[in-house]
């Protein structure tokens, strides 16, 4: 355990079925918080709870679409209900879609915007709500692909770029509460969303496996999620006390290359 100050937060997760989402489930509730493990894929989320409590750990799941203010906020309810209070909001949950900007349909586009950034902005919204008497940390997941463009992903791009934007506003806004507003910025990191990425970007490259050499070359080796959760524990601990509106990029030097 790295980040005593955990112990017994209360902690609500979106994204918690897979990925990047059901590894930092998986951290937090190690490091001894209580946590709310939140995706539309509601058996996914419970098959989380399943293993973080088979390991120990203290948690609960609740099936949203975070782009619903009805079921962003019926989930921060529960957390309140379940654990007496919320302490930790981590908006990870999202979706990419993969278009060039003149064949890409406005369906798709407004899809992308409105589970990647308004499903932020509602969760920091009534995280921010349940949070203004004892203060508390949100993080918020951006992307590498907030800060640099990547051709394809006009929407994810956009999206994760608001991320950025609405996280420091929010850093300023909240911060008389005591409510710290961070985000993330991971580049290339193995996951479901990930690998199905990657296979677009092989036929952009024109050959099957093409990808993988070049995220290598830039990034030194393919990220795992323990390499993003660390720093997601690290923003949710009390080690963090005066760390807020800043945007943290996890890629191995990649940005570096790119600049």
């Amino acid at each position: 355990m790295a980040y005593e100050s955990l112990r017994n937060k209360v902690a609500i997760v979106t994204g918690a079925a897979g990925g990047i989402g059901r590894e930092t489930a998986h951290r937090l509730a190690a490091e001894g918080a209580k946590v709310l493990c939140v995706d539309i894929d509601d058996k996914g989320a419970l098959a989380t709870v399943d293993e973080i409590t088979a390991a120990g750990g203290t948690a609960d799941a609740q099936g949203a679409d975070v782009s619903s203010a009805e079921d962003v906020e019926q989930a921060v309810t529960q957390a309140v209900t379940r654990f007496g209070g919320l302490d930790v909001m981590v908006n990870i949950a999202g979706v990419e879609h993969f278009a060039p900007i003149t064949e890409m349909l406005e369906a798709d586009f407004d899809r992308v915007l409105r589970i990647n950034l308004k499903g932020t902005w509602l969760g920091t919204k009534y995280a921010a709500l349940a949070m203004a008497e004892r203060g508390g940390s949100i993080v918020n997941m951006s992307s590498l692909a907030g800060l640099v463009g990547f051709p394809g992903l006009t929407a994810y791009c956009a999206s994760k770029a608001g991320v950025v934007m609405l996280t420091k506003t929010a850093a300023v806004e909240l911060r008389p509460a005591g409510i710290r507003v961070n985000a993330i910025c991971p580049a290339f990191i193995d996951t479901p969303m990930q690998r199905r990425a990657m296979s677009v970007f092989d036929q952009l490259l024109g050959a099957d496996g093409a990808s993988l050499p070049m995220i290598e070359r830039m990034q030194g080796r393919m990220g795992q999620p323990s390499d993003v959760t660390g720093t997601i524990a690290f923003l949710a601990s009390d080690d963090a006390a005066l760390t807020t509106g800043t945007t943290f990029v996890i890629d191995g030097g990649t940005s570096a290359c790119l600049s």
